[in-house]
Formats: C-alpha cells, sequence, structure tokens
C-alpha cells in the first residue's frame, strides 16, 4: 500500500515538474544595465542622512548640504551643456 501512495505522489511530482510555468515574479526578459546617467540623483531626500547618529551640525554641514550643492551644480551643468548642443548646426 506505501508503495502506491509513493509511486502515485512520483508521478503527481514528475507531472507537476514537466507542466510548471516560469512564474510571473521571474524576469523572462534578458538582463540590461541599470540606466543611471551621470549626474544621477537619488530618489531619496539628502535629509535622512540627518538620522546618523552623532553630531547633528556635523552630519547637516558635511553631508546634506554638499549633497544639495552637488545636486545644484549638476544641474546648471546639465543647462549648460543642452545650451551648447542647442546652438550647434544641425
Amino acid at each position: 500500500m506505501k508503495r502506491f501512495v509513493l509511486a502515485g505522489f512520483a508521478v503527481f511530482a514528475t507531472w507537476l515538474g514537466f507542466a510548471a510555468l516560469p512564474a510571473a515574479a521571474q524576469n523572462v526578459y534578458p538582463f540590461q544595465q541599470p540606466r543611471f546617467q551621470y549626474g544621477w540623483q537619488t530618489p531619496l531626500s539628502p535629509y535622512l542622512n540627518m538620522l546618523i547618529p552623532g553630531n547633528a551640525a556635523v552630519n547637516y554641514y558635511a553631508l546634506v548640504e554638499p549633497q544639495f550643492q552637488r545636486r545644484q551644480y549638476f544641474n546648471q551643468m546639465n543647462q549648460t551643456v543642452q545650451g551648447i548642443l542647442n546652438q550647434l548646426p544641425q
């Protein structure tokens, strides 16, 4: 009796293995590199660096403020480059 139960389970497991389709969570497309560009900005706020344990003033002036300055610099640089590219003859 035990053999019939195990044989039935083995047949069912084999059938299930052949009938299984890829799960929806699996990516069926080929791998693509992340599309981070030069000057890419994280969607997280720089103010989250204020939560780092330690002196809040040091965290602000050493971590938060430079990130805002870097973002401003990258935006100005991108606008300058776009302006130059728009002036080029096509």
